[in-house]
């Protein structure tokens, strides 16, 4: 017996009800969970349980959806881009205009 409140497994039909909450295709759903667009897909099509990580992170946006958009990278408003890290984790971006001092 597992010591954690998570499902062995998740079916495709769970992996498209949370795809559909964070209101991402495929490929945006892919992007976030580190997979690639074909495998979402296969996910999606299958019948057969879905065993991994991928379990834990399901949950995880399933409680949480406001992870995804605390993740994204915002569009880039001037030419140079400015990431600020501590350790391996991005603190702030910030983007710079030199010629317009901005």
């Amino acid at each position: 017996m597992s010591k954690y409140i998570i499902s062995d497994g998740i079916t495709g039909e769970e992996i498209r009800r949370i795809r559909r909450k964070l209101k991402l295709t495929q490929t945006g759903f892919a992007e976030l969970v580190n997979v690639s667009q074909k495998t979402v897909e296969r996910w999606e099509a299958g019948g057969s349980k879905i065993n991994g990580p991928i379990v834990t992170l399901v949950k995880i946006l399933n409680e949480y959806p406001q992870i995804e958009e605390e993740l994204v990278i915002p569009d880039k408003s001037y030419p140079l881009r400015l990431w600020y890290m501590s350790r391996d984790r991005v603190c702030t971006i910030i983007d710079v205009d030199e010629k317009l001092r901005r």
